[in-house]
């Protein structure tokens, strides 16, 4: 039987599969927001990103090399938010952005599939 955070984990590789943005700059941890294409940037988001030239064009944590997966794969290893705030020494917001990211993605790409 299937989890939600292994189904989540399955739309989000389909994704970052598919997602792949051109023309983004390669990012490190000092690359300030304004420096960024608008190709690398999701609307409505300020820490998660995807870049063909970052995390292998992965969604992605600014600035981290953390993967929206890889934080997906420690919740479902049980880890809390806390966890990976220190773990990682992420922002508060930009776990909750990754996760929040996480539920519109997998709400927008499965919501026809319960209804069959």
């Amino acid at each position: 039987m299937s989890t939600p955070f292994a189904t989540i984990y399955a739309i989000l590789s389909k994704l970052s599969r598919r997602l792949r943005y051109h023309g983004g700059e390669t990012l490190t941890a000092n690359t300030p927001i304004s420096c960024l294409s608008n190709a690398s940037l999701i609307p409505g988001y300020q820490w998660v990103v995807i870049d063909k030239n970052y995390m292998g064009g992965r969604p992605a944590i600014r600035g981290f090399r953390i993967t929206v997966e890889m934080l997906l794969d420690d919740m479902a290893k049980g880890w809390s938010e806390k966890d990976m705030e220190t773990e990682y020494d992420l922002p508060a917001a930009a776990v909750r952005e990754a996760l929040r990211f996480a539920r519109e993605f997998m709400m927008e790409h499965t919501a026809g599939v319960a209804a069959g």
